[in-house]
């Protein structure tokens, strides 16, 4: 591991939580937290302490004053540097404190601070091993050669330079790595349970706090292991024994040169470099192999998270990782499918058309599915049969059969999956098709259609998986969420057809009445109007649809504006009997009209709708019999019609009269 790995950003994969209530119960609070690194860290410490003395004791050759001496100098510089790296804990520790303590204060943190707390919680092993390793085993160091140097040099204590120099060794290159990777693991087992805790109070890690997570990729922790646990203790250890050798041979009065010494020396270093370069070795070895396959899958998961799905691992070994590719591999399979399903659901739901729907549907089971062929079938409540028009495989136009025939009508009546691997063997299966056509039914996956409401609209068959083997779970669960689509879509297509038919329906009404009806948005614009209108007004439909109210009736006209906006405002219906309007090309035509509001269900305003009876021809035949007879008459023939065109028998009495001297009277008269 170098220093060259701080600031590689790690990458992880963050999924959106729910918020956990404020009352939860922390399993680890601030202060137990902040205890708890600070005491990994003493026992750590501690343990080196212990290792290392009984290394000097083992080896040094310590006498009772330097004994006494170095204890003295272990108690007087143990707590200092020991505080220095209390310090760098709390400091470490302090945005992780900080969001712990608010959750602990039924204060709820930011999403930001949470999210920083993680990151720094994720970095903490490897600060401890910078501080451990870069603090903590240097400062340590160079305390004690200066304790040792001191007390040699003003109190007469008498270190050698040999035992200075073994001491410090020690100390530096295995005490110190050795608690540096011990604090490591431990404070990263806290890690675990720690993020678990803090995640749900935020939405994953931001962008701005991703950069700042540290990767420490296995490659360095294998090879740091392989150099200061393995290959580094085995150079200590073979330069120790070559200094014992030489002590113990001066000790015994024996003058020994290098010549003498040069098979032992040979023989420690080439026992070192031979296990020191199969311990790297096999770290190298190792690492690379573990990296080639996290190098893999962390390259296939960032396909996967660009959007590419055509992403599958070849299985190359019987390792852990043989499962997570194989898992890797099955989970981008499964994406797969979704967005198959999700895609031609998409494209269900823009297919409006029933007959042009049932044939994509069908095609996009049997291709979901990897069958040979399907078959839609709906339900007729009419005549309680399963009908389709389209059935792959098939020359018929349009199939019908009971609702409670064969193994569709099994699914229909009881709304349960029948998967059967060999329909020969079912006496509901009906053999007679396979007959006529000359095909061979393997097996058959039938499901019902069932929509929101729990009505079942019909069956989706599929028949013969193309690999020969019967349909899995895995299709009954693909196909079920495929045929909730279809529902769906089934639904809205017969939506759709029920509007088109009821509007169809509503136009041949309003073609068919002799009354011009217009119908009027709520901002005075006219939406539709029929023939009888376009006659009424002289225009075509082009010259009124889209056009203002107040754009068509101007001039004489205007007063309609005005009973429009009387309607609008009051909600009350309005009628005018026997009234005059001017056509768009200035002719006149006598009308009864009628505005009303048009509202929907929930009393909503919605527009207006405008009635146009013309009685021009009435009026014109009303005022040529005026000059004949009387109103009343009149009235009573217009409102009887042709039925008194050839007479009438009733009893009348008549009453003769002579007007004295009217022919006089009338002689005299003049002719006006």
């Amino acid at each position: 591991m170098t220093v060259a790995d701080q600031g590689r950003p790690a990458t992880l994969t963050e999924s959106p939580k729910t918020e956990a209530p404020l009352s939860r119960v922390l399993p680890i609070t601030a202060r137990q937290l902040h205890w708890k690194l600070v005491w990994l860290y003493v026992q750590g410490s501690l343990a080196a302490v212990a290792v290392t003395f009984f290394l000097v004791f083992a080896g040094l050759q310590f006498t009772l004053v330097q004994w006494i001496a170095i204890w003295t100098i272990a108690f007087i510089i143990v707590p200092f540097y020991m505080a220095v790296d209390v310090i760098v804990i709390t400091r470490h520790f302090r945005p992780v404190g900080d969001a712990l303590r608010r959750i602990e204060a039924q204060t709820k943190p930011s999403s930001e601070d949470v999210s920083r707390a993680i990151v720094r919680a994720l970095n903490l092993p490897y600060l401890s091993f910078i501080r451990v390793t870069f603090v903590h085993g240097p400062l340590a160091t160079g305390m004690l050669i200066m304790g040792m140097l001191i007390s040699t040099r003003y109190f007469d204590v008498g270190y050698e330079t040999w035992q200075v120099i073994a001491f410090a060794a020690t100390v530096l290159f295995f005490a110190s790595p050795a608690h540096a990777i011990l604090e490591y693991f431990a404070i990263a087992r806290i890690v675990v349970r720690l993020v678990e805790q803090l995640w749900p109070y935020c939405n994953g890690i931001e962008q701005a706090h991703q950069a700042e997570l540290i990767a420490i990729r296995l490659r360095n922790k294998l090879l740091y292991l392989s150099v200061f646990i393995a290959a580094l203790p085995l150079f200590f250890f073979a330069i120790s024994i070559i200094l014992k050798v030489d002590i113990l041979f001066s000790g015994l009065g024996y003058q020994v040169s290098l010549i003498d010494m040069m098979p032992l020396l040979m023989w420690v270093v080439g026992v070192v470099l031979v296990c020191m370069g199969g311990a790297l070795v096999m770290s190298i070895l190792t690492a690379s192999e573990v990296s080639r396959s996290a190098a893999k899958l962390v390259d296939a998961m960032r396909s996967v998270e660009q959007g590419s799905l055509d992403v599958t691992l070849r299985i190359t070994g019987t390792d852990e990782y043989a499962e997570l590719f194989r898992g890797f591999n099955l989970m981008t399979e499964s994406l797969r499918e979704e967005v198959r399903i999700l895609e031609v659901s998409h494209d269900l739901a823009g297919e409006l058309n029933l007959d042009t729907l049932l044939r994509r549907i069908i095609s996009a089971t049997t291709e979901l599915l990897d069958a040979d062929r399907s078959t839609l079938l709906l339900h007729d409540p009419k005549t309680n049969e399963l009908w389709s028009r389209v059935a792959e495989g098939l020359t018929t136009r349009e199939i019908r059969m009971p609702a409670t025939q064969g193994i569709a009508g099994a699914v229909q009546t009881t709304g349960k999956t029948e998967n059967i691997d060999d329909p020969y063997a079912d006496p509901r299966f009906n053999q007679l098709i396979d007959r006529q056509t000359g095909y061979r039914t393997r097996s058959i996956l039938c499901m019902p259609i069932v929509n929101k409401a729990g009505k079942i609209l019909g069956v989706t068959q599929v028949l013969n998986k193309r690999n020969g083997t019967r349909f899995s779970v895995k299709d009954e669960a693909r196909l079920g969420a495929f045929t909730a689509q279809i529902a769906v879509a089934l639904e809205n297509a017969q939506l759709f057809e029920d509007v088109l038919n009821e509007k169809n329906y509503n136009d041949s009404i309003l073609k068919s009445t002799s009354n011009g009806v217009m119908s009027i948005d709520p901002d005075g614009k006219v939406l539709t109007a029929n023939d009888a209108t376009m006659a009424i007004m002289k225009g075509s439909r082009d010259d009124l649809v889209g056009k203002s109210m107040g754009q068509l009736f101007t001039g004489d006209n205007a007063w309609v504006v005005n009973v429009l906006d009387r309607v609008q405002r009051t909600g009350q219906r309005e009628l005018a009997v026997d009234t005059e309007i001017k056509g768009l090309d200035g002719s006149d035509a006598n009308v009864n009209l009628a505005i009303m509001p048009l509202v929907t269900a929930g009393d909503e305003a919605i527009g207006s709708l405008l009635v146009l009876e013309d009685i021009t021809a009435e009026k014109r035949v009303k005022t040529t019999m005026s000059r004949y007879m009387s109103a009343e008459v009149v009235d009573q023939l217009l409102a009887q019609g042709e039925q008194v065109l050839g007479g009438k028998d009733q009893h009348v009495s008549v009453m003769f009269s002579d007007l004295r001297n009217f022919t006089t009277a009338s002689e005299a008269l003049g002719a006006r």
